[in-house]
């Protein structure tokens, strides 16, 4: 797998962002998306960069989105994709690169002295997603694969609940 690579570019990425940062002497932005967007030259070496490690980077208010489709790898075929086996790999990947990532949040932080920076990485087969994981500079804040079924029967629960109280009145 090209972790290595992803890894590398996912630093260089983080990397010219803080820099940025760092050079900014305008007003202070209220998001990192809104500091990324004032320097047009950034976002396009950003992008480059993302562009030639096979990343889709976008920044969306705090949060640096990373997804990376795995579909192009050479063999990868949906079963394996899909597969019990490579969700482990990837999984194990993201919770082995955890200390990295917080790392970062609290970097991007520190240096923009905006609250709230959090790194989203999203690993596709195509267009479904396969695993997601959220990260701010205390860890991982977001398991979205088993958050988001957690958080889908905690509002069918309370819907239900809700259901009831009305019939009971």
């Amino acid at each position: 797998m090209k972790k290595r690579e992803i890894f590398t570019a996912v630093l260089i990425i983080i990397a010219m962002v803080m820099t940025l940062m760092m050079s900014s002497c305008e007003s202070k932005p209220k998001t990192l998306e809104e500091f990324v967007n004032n320097d047009e030259e950034a976002m396009e070496d950003i992008q480059e960069t993302a562009d030639e490690s096979g990343l889709k980077v976008e920044i969306k208010e705090n949060d640096v989105i990373y997804s990376y489709d795995i579909s192009d790898y050479d063999g990868m075929t949906e079963e394996i994709a899909k597969g019990d086996q490579m969700k482990d790999a990837l999984e194990n990947a993201l919770e082995d690169a955890s200390d990295t990532f917080t790392g970062l949040c609290s970097d991007l932080e520190e240096e923009s002295e905006i609250e709230g920076v959090r790194i989203k990485v999203i690993y596709t087969y195509k267009d479904d997603k396969l695993i997601t994981k959220v990260y701010d500079k205390s860890g991982i804040v977001k398991d979205s694969d088993k958050d988001d079924k957690k958080d889908k029967e905690d509002k069918e629960d309370k819907e239900d609940k809700e259901d009831t109280e009305q019939s009971d009145e």
